[in-house]
């Protein structure tokens, strides 16, 4: 186990890379199926990826840099178990609209108020 030192804690310097393996394998994942949806036919499912991303890039430029230069070991686990939290929440949306894409197709009509 690799780790890195903020002052004088340890951070798992592994459990970092791979949270950002996570997140970068889940951004092709949505950006692959945004692609495939048209705005004017799901605009709903391309807002909920919109949605996903937005976990993404939380994880990427707030919870991992508060990770780094949290004071205690447990603050710094939180924040890594806040990612990983967030990423989950992002691959679930993402697997609920590649589910409603493969029910109802990718032109799928979304009819609401």
């Amino acid at each position: 186990m690799s780790t890195a030192y903020n002052g004088e804690m340890k951070i798992d310097s592994a459990h970092i890379r791979q949270i950002e393996s996570k997140v970068k394998a889940e951004r092709a994942e949505v950006s692959a199926l945004d692609s495939k949806l048209t705005e004017n036919g799901a605009p709903y499912s391309k807002w909920k990826l919109r949605q996903a991303m937005s976990r993404l890039n939380e994880v990427e430029t707030f919870l991992l840099p508060q990770a780094l230069k949290a004071q205690t070991e447990y603050y710094a686990a939180k924040w890594l178990e806040t990612a990983e939290y967030e990423i989950a929440a992002a691959v679930q949306t993402r697997q609920n609209v590649q589910k409603d894409s493969d029910n109802f197709g990718q032109d799928m009509a979304e009819i609401g108020g």
